[in-house]
């Protein structure tokens, strides 16, 4: 199938993508305004950079547009067995943002999560690909059982771990699933290209309110309940398409789909490891916390990660009509992780020294004004910290990673 057919079968499933941008755009600015009498509002801590009260109803306004959609457009007994345990997925994030479950708790409700997706969705993982050139490698059982809800958990919890910067996760997202949506729309799955093209038009109308394009700081949030939703969603997405017999996906292919929130997630969890860390601890040590703390901007960081994110889905839309690949493409992604993992913190340190050279000398009198604000409270301290690091381009918010 050529370029031209392509975006043909992409320009017949944009009714699908606008009604879901409309509906998701209408609950945003309807919930919005009640946020606060619910209690989903993200606040500024210790942990957190930006300086004002923010909604967390990207996830409620996303998981809305996608359900009306799905249920207008792809009305399907397995799309309604997704919803239902979407919407579970929507109401333990909403109870995490409202309450801050404590992390057992978190990762015992998504096994559970993931076992009733494997159970009831049939969303399971029988196949892995030829992974190294001798033949497909395939799990049975409690192995593949098992395999497939550690998978489902991961891929949740790498967008949780993600979703750092204004419209970071969202930008990530809607790259993987308009990568998801080109490879349906080739391998003819209808169903799978209407869902990636809703999911894209929630996406984008959640990123004019998040992302710093209309507004100079984030309008509001996906909260923990947004960025699950997206993960696990990708989950049900990637195991779905790679194991049907439409073969739409490859399922090494998918992990170039999923692309730069697995290569950082593993980069963390590694270091984290070797530091004598759970991988699981929270800290600032993904790469946009990295990049920001180095100096960058917050629209240039999501810009150089989502530009990151561009070339790995590209390669694995490229390369997925060709199976004789997954070797290559395999041993490819391992490599990238492994430089991603050593070159990463020389690379950061760069960009910090770089822009350390290039930062303005402040004047005697800020200097001298500084000296005195540092003999001020220990409170006044604090607000001024908070205020000189929200004009420096504060954080949107850094996750509640499992601790």
């Amino acid at each position: 199938m050529d370029l031209l057919t392509t975006l043909r079968e992409i320009a017949t499933r944009l009714p699908y993508a606008t009604h879901a941008f409309f509906v998701c755009l209408s609950c945003l600015l309807l919930l919005r305004g009640l946020a606060p009498r619910f209690g989903l509002l993200d606040r500024p801590d210790a942990r957190k950079q930006h300086d004002s009260l923010v909604p967390l109803v990207g996830g409620p306004a996303l998981f809305a547009s996608v359900a009306l959609s799905i249920a207008v457009f792809v009305p399907h007994s397995i799309t309604a067995v997704y919803v239902a345990i979407a919407f579970v997925v929507l109401v333990l994030g909403l109870l995490d943002d409202r309450y801050d479950l404590p992390a057992g708790f978190r990762i015992t409700a998504q096994l559970t999560i993931a076992w009733l997706t494997v159970a009831y969705g049939g969303v399971e993982i029988h196949r892995v690909g030829n992974l190294i050139g001798f033949g497909i490698f395939e799990l049975e059982g409690l192995i593949a059982i098992g395999f497939s809800m550690i998978c489902i958990v991961g891929v949740i919890n790498a967008y949780n771990m993600i979703d750092g910067l204004d419209g970071l996760s969202g930008g990530l997202a809607l790259l993987s699933f308009t990568g998801i949506g080109i490879l349906c729309a080739l391998g003819d799955h209808d169903i799978g290209a209407k869902l990636a093209m809703i999911f894209a038009g929630g996406l984008l109308a959640f990123l004019c309110l998040n992302a710093r394009v209309f507004s100079p700081r984030a309008q509001v949030f996906l909260g923990d309940s947004g960025s699950t939703l997206i993960g696990f969603s990708l989950a049900w997405f990637f195991i779905s398409l790679t194991q049907s017999d439409s073969n739409a996906i490859s399922p090494v292919v998918a992990g170039w789909l999923f692309g730069l929130p697995l290569v950082d997630t593993v980069s963390v969890m590694v270091r984290r490891v070797s530091n004598g860390k759970s991988p699981m601890t929270a800290g600032r040590d993904h790469l946009h916390h990295r990049l920001v703390d180095a100096g960058l901007p917050i629209n240039r960081a999501v810009i150089i990660m989502c530009c990151m994110q561009v070339l790995l889905v590209g390669t694995g839309v490229l390369a997925n009509p060709y199976p004789s690949l997954e070797p290559l493409l395999f041993i490819g992604f391992v490599v990238i992780v492994f430089v991603y993992h050593l070159t990463l913190l020389t690379v950061i340190e760069h960009l910090h020294q770089a822009s350390e050279l290039v930062a303005p000398t402040p004047p005697p009198a800020a200097t001298a004004t500084a000296g005195l604000q540092s003999t001020d409270s220990a409170s006044h301290s604090d607000r001024a910290a908070k205020t000189t690091l929200a004009n420096a381009g504060s954080v949107s918010a850094i996750p509640e990673e499992i601790e």
